[in-house]
């Protein structure tokens, strides 16, 4: 019953949320062959959001220079730096984020079923992945069901005018209800 009062809302602020971070970093995808199954690592949020995130929340960075930016980078554990440009699939629950007519072109892959997260727990910026499907793909989600994402795995803050927009960034070869 609980669920049923909040998911309308929940689906409203989250869509919301991802049509401002798809906007803000829908770019072109290069269309690659899409790897054999076997060829994805699986990664486990453990890795992706075990550690603290220094989020500079909407204030922004101060200092964008490229040295800067090298630091805050290294400051992320080392396992999650090498996954940069790996072959990763991950298992979270999908939010529709941007839309292209009845298509689903991006959407927000998160740790936890943000409808049943605790109250008052913001969401960090490393436990959710901006997913961009490639063009002419694709998907069908079940909005709060586990899914699994397999494709190319992009670590590392994306910021625009100082905001940080996202942390991980993946586009998406295979998207598939998960067991």
């Amino acid at each position: 019953m609980r669920h049923e009062r909040a998911r309308p809302i929940a689906i409203a602020v989250l869509t919301l949320l991802g049509s401002v971070l798809a906007g803000a970093t829908a770019r072109a995808i290069d269309p690659e062959p899409v790897p054999s199954v076997s060829s994805y690592a699986t990664v486990e949020w453990q890795v992706l959001a075990d550690f603290f995130y220094d989020d500079p929340g909407l204030g922004g960075l101060d200092d964008v220079s490229a040295e800067a930016l090298a630091k805050r980078h290294q400051k992320l554990p080392a396992a999650v730096r090498a996954l940069d440009g790996k072959m990763v699939r991950v298992r979270g629950f999908a939010v529709p984020a941007e839309l292209e007519g009845d298509r689903i072109a991006s959407f927000l892959l998160f740790a936890q079923n943000e409808l049943d997260c605790a109250f008052g727990h913001a969401t960090s910026m490393n436990e959710w992945i901006m997913v961009q499907v490639r063009p002419g793909d694709r998907v069908e989600l079940e909005p709060f069901e586990p899914m699994r994402v397999s494709g190319r795995l992009e670590v590392g803050e994306e910021i625009d005018s100082g905001m940080v927009l996202s942390l991980y960034r993946l586009t998406a070869h295979r998207v598939e209800r998960a067991p």
